[in-house]
Protein backbone atom coordinates (compact mmCIF):
# COMPACT_ATOMS: atom_id res chain seq x y z
CA UNK A 1 0.00 0.00 0.00
CA UNK A 2 1.56 3.24 -1.20
CA UNK A 3 1.22 6.22 0.87
CA UNK A 4 0.30 9.50 -0.55
CA UNK A 5 2.33 12.56 -0.26
CA UNK A 6 0.42 15.98 -0.08
CA UNK A 7 2.56 18.03 1.29
CA UNK A 8 4.51 19.88 -1.52
CA UNK A 9 7.57 21.01 0.32
CA UNK A 10 8.53 17.29 0.81
CA UNK A 11 8.08 16.43 -3.06
CA UNK A 12 10.47 19.32 -4.11
CA UNK A 13 12.96 18.11 -1.72
CA UNK A 14 12.57 14.35 -2.54
CA UNK A 15 12.80 15.73 -6.11
CA UNK A 16 15.99 17.58 -5.28
CA UNK A 17 17.13 14.08 -3.72
CA UNK A 18 16.95 12.60 -6.83
CA UNK A 19 19.26 14.96 -8.89
CA UNK A 20 23.08 14.54 -9.93
CA UNK A 21 25.66 16.10 -7.90
CA UNK A 22 26.90 19.44 -9.51
CA UNK A 23 30.85 19.26 -11.38
CA UNK A 24 33.34 21.17 -10.01
CA UNK A 25 36.63 22.60 -11.80
CA UNK A 26 39.48 22.77 -8.95
CA UNK A 27 42.30 23.72 -8.85
CA UNK A 28 46.09 21.45 -8.40
CA UNK A 29 49.48 19.98 -8.67
CA UNK A 30 50.29 16.59 -10.43
CA UNK A 31 52.84 14.78 -7.68
CA UNK A 32 53.58 11.91 -8.83
CA UNK A 33 53.31 9.60 -11.91
CA UNK A 34 54.32 6.18 -11.30
CA UNK A 35 55.57 3.25 -13.88
CA UNK A 36 52.22 2.24 -14.91
CA UNK A 37 50.83 5.69 -16.25
CA UNK A 38 48.81 6.34 -13.06
CA UNK A 39 48.57 9.77 -11.73
CA UNK A 40 48.11 11.95 -8.25
CA UNK A 41 47.42 15.06 -7.83
CA UNK A 42 47.22 17.32 -4.50
CA UNK A 43 44.14 19.06 -3.92
CA UNK A 44 44.04 21.37 -1.42
CA UNK A 45 46.62 19.62 0.68
CA UNK A 46 45.45 16.22 -0.25
CA UNK A 47 46.34 13.71 -2.69
CA UNK A 48 44.36 12.04 -4.65
CA UNK A 49 44.05 9.61 -7.50
CA UNK A 50 42.77 10.85 -10.85
CA UNK A 51 42.03 9.78 -14.21
CA UNK A 52 43.98 12.09 -16.82
CA UNK A 53 42.72 12.24 -20.56
CA UNK A 54 44.54 10.49 -23.32
CA UNK A 55 45.59 13.11 -25.01
CA UNK A 56 47.05 15.36 -21.96
CA UNK A 57 51.04 14.94 -21.35
CA UNK A 58 51.81 15.47 -18.01
CA UNK A 59 54.76 15.62 -16.06
CA UNK A 60 55.66 15.75 -12.11
CA UNK A 61 55.25 19.44 -10.83
CA UNK A 62 52.71 20.63 -13.48
CA UNK A 63 50.16 22.58 -12.05
CA UNK A 64 46.62 21.56 -13.46
CA UNK A 65 42.84 22.20 -13.55
CA UNK A 66 41.25 19.26 -12.38
CA UNK A 67 36.86 18.05 -13.37
CA UNK A 68 35.49 16.55 -10.07
CA UNK A 69 32.35 14.92 -10.20
CA UNK A 70 30.69 12.31 -8.42
CA UNK A 71 34.05 11.66 -6.17
CA UNK A 72 36.07 11.14 -9.33
CA UNK A 73 38.46 13.25 -10.47
CA UNK A 74 39.94 14.21 -13.99
CA UNK A 75 42.80 16.19 -14.74
CA UNK A 76 41.89 18.60 -18.12
CA UNK A 77 45.57 19.93 -18.50
CA UNK A 78 48.20 22.10 -17.36
CA UNK A 79 47.33 25.17 -16.31
CA UNK A 80 49.13 28.65 -17.10
CA UNK A 81 48.50 32.58 -17.00
CA UNK A 82 50.66 33.02 -20.10
CA UNK A 83 50.45 31.66 -23.62
CA UNK A 84 52.92 28.78 -24.71
CA UNK A 85 55.10 29.56 -27.62
CA UNK A 86 55.66 26.67 -30.32
CA UNK A 87 58.27 28.43 -32.08
CA UNK A 88 61.46 29.83 -30.99
CA UNK A 89 65.42 30.53 -31.64
CA UNK A 90 68.47 28.55 -30.52
CA UNK A 91 70.25 30.40 -28.31
CA UNK A 92 72.92 28.30 -26.52
CA UNK A 93 73.58 24.86 -27.27
CA UNK A 94 75.71 23.71 -24.10
CA UNK A 95 78.32 21.19 -24.55
CA UNK A 96 77.70 17.61 -22.50
CA UNK A 97 74.29 19.02 -21.67
CA UNK A 98 70.64 17.34 -21.84
CA UNK A 99 69.09 20.99 -22.25
CA UNK A 100 69.09 24.14 -24.57
CA UNK A 101 68.14 27.43 -24.16
CA UNK A 102 65.66 28.80 -26.95
CA UNK A 103 64.17 32.30 -27.07
CA UNK A 104 60.63 32.69 -27.14
CA UNK A 105 57.84 35.55 -27.25
CA UNK A 106 57.67 34.85 -23.61
CA UNK A 107 61.26 34.61 -22.49
CA UNK A 108 64.12 32.05 -22.56
CA UNK A 109 63.34 28.57 -22.24
CA UNK A 110 65.01 25.46 -21.27
CA UNK A 111 64.58 22.64 -23.68
CA UNK A 112 64.91 19.42 -24.01
CA UNK A 113 65.43 18.54 -28.04
CA UNK A 114 64.34 15.33 -30.45
CA UNK A 115 67.25 12.67 -30.73
CA UNK A 116 66.77 13.17 -34.70
CA UNK A 117 67.51 16.79 -34.26
CA UNK A 118 70.95 18.42 -33.85
CA UNK A 119 71.08 21.70 -32.27
CA UNK A 120 72.44 24.24 -33.76
CA UNK A 121 72.49 28.52 -32.30
CA UNK A 122 70.12 30.72 -34.43
CA UNK A 123 68.17 27.43 -35.88
CA UNK A 124 64.21 28.53 -35.94
CA UNK A 125 62.48 25.30 -34.00
CA UNK A 126 59.36 23.98 -33.82
CA UNK A 127 58.27 23.54 -29.98
CA UNK A 128 55.87 20.97 -27.86
CA UNK A 129 54.59 20.90 -24.46
CA UNK A 130 55.08 17.89 -22.76
CA UNK A 131 52.64 19.54 -19.89
CA UNK A 132 54.71 22.13 -18.56
CA UNK A 133 58.01 21.07 -20.20
CA UNK A 134 58.96 22.22 -23.42
CA UNK A 135 60.66 20.00 -26.17
CA UNK A 136 62.07 20.87 -29.23
CA UNK A 137 61.44 18.90 -32.15
CA UNK A 138 63.21 20.34 -34.92
CA UNK A 139 63.46 22.58 -37.71
CA UNK A 140 60.00 24.13 -39.52
CA UNK A 141 61.61 24.10 -42.34
CA UNK A 142 63.47 27.74 -41.96
CA UNK A 143 67.02 28.90 -40.27
CA UNK A 144 67.42 31.32 -37.74
CA UNK A 145 69.21 33.52 -40.56
CA UNK A 146 67.71 32.59 -44.16
CA UNK A 147 70.47 31.96 -46.33
CA UNK A 148 70.57 34.87 -49.31
CA UNK A 149 68.81 34.08 -52.31
CA UNK A 150 70.98 31.93 -54.89
CA UNK A 151 72.72 34.85 -57.72
CA UNK A 152 70.59 35.34 -60.63
CA UNK A 153 72.39 33.69 -63.60
CA UNK A 154 73.30 35.77 -66.71
CA UNK A 155 72.12 34.70 -69.22
CA UNK A 156 74.00 33.01 -71.76
CA UNK A 157 74.95 35.69 -74.93
CA UNK A 158 73.67 34.21 -77.68
CA UNK A 159 76.62 33.00 -80.28
CA UNK A 160 77.91 35.25 -82.99
CA UNK A 161 77.40 34.35 -86.42
CA UNK A 162 80.49 33.53 -88.18
CA UNK A 163 82.26 36.04 -89.59
CA UNK A 164 81.71 36.69 -93.06
CA UNK A 165 84.99 35.66 -95.65
CA UNK A 166 85.83 37.86 -98.31
CA UNK A 167 88.52 36.69 -100.86
CA UNK A 168 89.87 38.44 -103.86
CA UNK A 169 92.87 38.69 -106.28
CA UNK A 170 94.24 42.17 -106.85
CA UNK A 171 96.51 42.98 -109.71
CA UNK A 172 99.44 45.90 -109.07
CA UNK A 173 101.37 47.10 -111.93
CA UNK A 174 104.59 49.00 -111.50
CA UNK A 175 103.76 52.54 -111.44
CA UNK A 176 107.44 53.43 -112.07
CA UNK A 177 111.03 51.83 -112.36
CA UNK A 178 114.93 52.59 -112.38
CA UNK A 179 118.53 51.61 -111.82
CA UNK A 180 120.59 53.41 -109.67
CA UNK A 181 124.63 53.18 -110.55
CA UNK A 182 127.63 55.29 -109.14
CA UNK A 183 125.23 57.66 -106.85
CA UNK A 184 122.52 58.41 -109.87
CA UNK A 185 119.43 57.18 -111.45
CA UNK A 186 120.54 56.24 -115.18
CA UNK A 187 118.99 57.51 -118.01
CA UNK A 188 116.73 55.11 -120.24
CA UNK A 189 119.13 55.51 -122.74
CA UNK A 190 121.99 53.97 -120.83
CA UNK A 191 120.25 51.51 -119.20
CA UNK A 192 118.19 50.87 -122.28
CA UNK A 193 115.02 50.64 -120.18
CA UNK A 194 116.07 48.39 -118.12
CA UNK A 195 116.06 46.91 -114.98
CA UNK A 196 119.64 45.92 -113.63
CA UNK A 197 121.33 44.32 -110.48
CA UNK A 198 124.90 43.29 -110.16
CA UNK A 199 128.29 44.84 -111.80
CA UNK A 200 129.37 44.12 -115.70
CA UNK A 201 132.32 46.39 -115.68
CA UNK A 202 130.72 49.58 -115.07
CA UNK A 203 129.93 49.84 -111.42
CA UNK A 204 127.69 47.89 -109.35
CA UNK A 205 123.67 48.20 -110.20
CA UNK A 206 120.83 48.34 -107.94
CA UNK A 207 117.45 48.16 -109.86
CA UNK A 208 113.65 48.78 -107.91
CA UNK A 209 110.01 48.72 -109.29
CA UNK A 210 107.69 50.85 -107.34
CA UNK A 211 103.88 50.64 -106.83
CA UNK A 212 103.23 54.22 -105.40
CA UNK A 213 101.91 53.34 -101.92
CA UNK A 214 98.88 51.52 -103.59
CA UNK A 215 99.34 47.76 -102.44
CA UNK A 216 99.32 49.09 -99.13
CA UNK A 217 96.66 51.46 -99.06
CA UNK A 218 94.31 48.88 -101.08
CA UNK A 219 95.12 45.77 -99.33
CA UNK A 220 95.33 46.99 -95.58
CA UNK A 221 94.15 44.32 -93.02
CA UNK A 222 93.92 41.25 -95.42
CA UNK A 223 95.52 37.89 -95.35
CA UNK A 224 97.29 37.15 -98.01
CA UNK A 225 96.92 33.47 -99.21
CA UNK A 226 99.02 33.81 -102.50
CA UNK A 227 101.15 35.99 -104.66
CA UNK A 228 103.20 36.08 -107.65
CA UNK A 229 105.34 38.76 -110.11
CA UNK A 230 105.80 39.07 -114.31
CA UNK A 231 109.59 39.40 -114.71
CA UNK A 232 111.59 38.73 -117.87
CA UNK A 233 114.70 38.71 -118.61
CA UNK A 234 116.60 39.97 -121.67
CA UNK A 235 120.72 40.23 -123.13
CA UNK A 236 123.04 40.43 -121.19
CA UNK A 237 125.53 38.93 -118.91
CA UNK A 238 125.74 35.05 -118.78
CA UNK A 239 122.75 33.52 -121.22
CA UNK A 240 121.82 30.82 -119.32
CA UNK A 241 119.92 30.44 -116.15
CA UNK A 242 120.78 32.74 -113.64
CA UNK A 243 119.32 33.76 -109.90
CA UNK A 244 117.72 37.22 -110.11
CA UNK A 245 118.02 37.97 -105.89
CA UNK A 246 114.40 39.84 -105.37
CA UNK A 247 114.13 42.08 -102.33
CA UNK A 248 111.44 44.41 -100.55
CA UNK A 249 112.73 48.10 -100.55
CA UNK A 250 110.80 50.22 -98.12
CA UNK A 251 110.39 53.28 -101.05
CA UNK A 252 106.84 53.40 -102.20
CA UNK A 253 108.26 55.78 -105.17
CA UNK A 254 111.60 56.64 -106.68
CA UNK A 255 113.95 57.88 -104.21
CA UNK A 256 116.48 60.73 -104.42
CA UNK A 257 118.89 58.55 -103.83
CA UNK A 258 119.31 54.81 -103.96
CA UNK A 259 116.64 52.64 -102.64
CA UNK A 260 116.44 51.10 -99.09
CA UNK A 261 116.54 47.22 -99.37
CA UNK A 262 115.06 45.31 -96.94
CA UNK A 263 117.16 42.46 -96.03
CA UNK A 264 114.63 40.19 -94.23
CA UNK A 265 112.80 39.77 -96.96
CA UNK A 266 113.92 38.31 -99.92
CA UNK A 267 113.14 36.02 -102.49
CA UNK A 268 115.39 34.21 -105.02
CA UNK A 269 114.07 33.49 -108.84
CA UNK A 270 115.92 31.65 -111.83
CA UNK A 271 115.63 33.19 -114.95
CA UNK A 272 117.27 32.31 -118.35
CA UNK A 273 117.76 35.33 -121.18
CA UNK A 274 114.77 35.44 -123.09
CA UNK A 275 112.86 34.03 -120.19
CA UNK A 276 109.68 35.68 -118.98
CA UNK A 277 106.43 34.84 -117.29
CA UNK A 278 104.60 34.66 -113.68
CA UNK A 279 106.67 33.44 -110.74
CA UNK A 280 105.60 32.84 -107.39
CA UNK A 281 106.58 34.98 -104.22
CA UNK A 282 106.11 33.64 -100.60
CA UNK A 283 103.15 34.55 -98.90
CA UNK A 284 105.34 36.54 -96.07
CA UNK A 285 107.07 38.69 -98.72
CA UNK A 286 103.78 40.09 -100.28
CA UNK A 287 102.08 40.13 -96.66
CA UNK A 288 104.95 42.67 -95.83
CA UNK A 289 104.22 44.46 -98.61
CA UNK A 290 100.51 44.76 -97.76
CA UNK A 291 101.34 45.18 -94.14
CA UNK A 292 104.19 47.81 -94.18
CA UNK A 293 103.87 49.47 -97.70
CA UNK A 294 107.17 49.23 -99.88
CA UNK A 295 108.38 48.09 -103.71
CA UNK A 296 110.23 45.05 -105.12
CA UNK A 297 114.00 45.68 -106.31
CA UNK A 298 116.69 43.63 -107.30
CA UNK A 299 120.67 43.51 -106.63
CA UNK A 300 123.22 41.53 -106.47
CA UNK A 301 126.74 42.88 -104.66
CA UNK A 302 128.30 39.66 -104.97
CA UNK A 303 126.84 38.30 -108.94
CA UNK A 304 125.41 37.53 -110.79
CA UNK A 305 124.66 40.18 -113.62
CA UNK A 306 121.12 40.18 -114.89
CA UNK A 307 119.02 42.60 -117.04
CA UNK A 308 115.44 42.46 -116.93
CA UNK A 309 112.70 44.20 -118.82
CA UNK A 310 111.59 47.65 -117.48
CA UNK A 311 108.31 49.67 -118.01
CA UNK A 312 109.67 51.34 -121.74
CA UNK A 313 110.43 47.50 -123.19
CA UNK A 314 107.19 45.99 -121.29
CA UNK A 315 103.79 47.25 -119.56
CA UNK A 316 103.98 44.07 -118.10
CA UNK A 317 107.15 44.00 -116.02
CA UNK A 318 107.08 43.67 -112.17
CA UNK A 319 103.11 43.21 -112.57
CA UNK A 320 102.48 41.77 -108.76
CA UNK A 321 99.31 39.97 -108.05
CA UNK A 322 97.99 38.97 -104.47
CA UNK A 323 95.16 36.96 -103.89
CA UNK A 324 94.02 37.47 -100.46
CA UNK A 325 91.30 36.77 -97.99
CA UNK A 326 88.97 39.09 -95.58
CA UNK A 327 86.88 38.71 -92.56
CA UNK A 328 83.73 40.94 -91.56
Amino acid sequence: MSTRVTNSRSIAQQARSRQRPKAELLAGAITAIDTSGNVTVNIGGVDLAALVLPSVPLVEGDNVQVLRQSGSYVVLGPSTSLARPITGTVATVPTDSTTITVTTDIGTLTCGWLATYTPTVADVVTIAWLGSTPLVLGLPGITGTPPAPPAPTPPVPPVPPPPKIHTGTSTFPASDDGTHRGGEWLSSSISNGNVMAGDYGFGLNDGAWFYNGRIRSSLAGVIVTAARIWLSRTGGGTSAAQTVHLFRVTNDKQPGGDVTFDGATTHDVSLAVGQSGWFALPVAFAQTLVDSGGSIGIKAPSGPYVRLLGLKNSGQAATLQITWRRSS
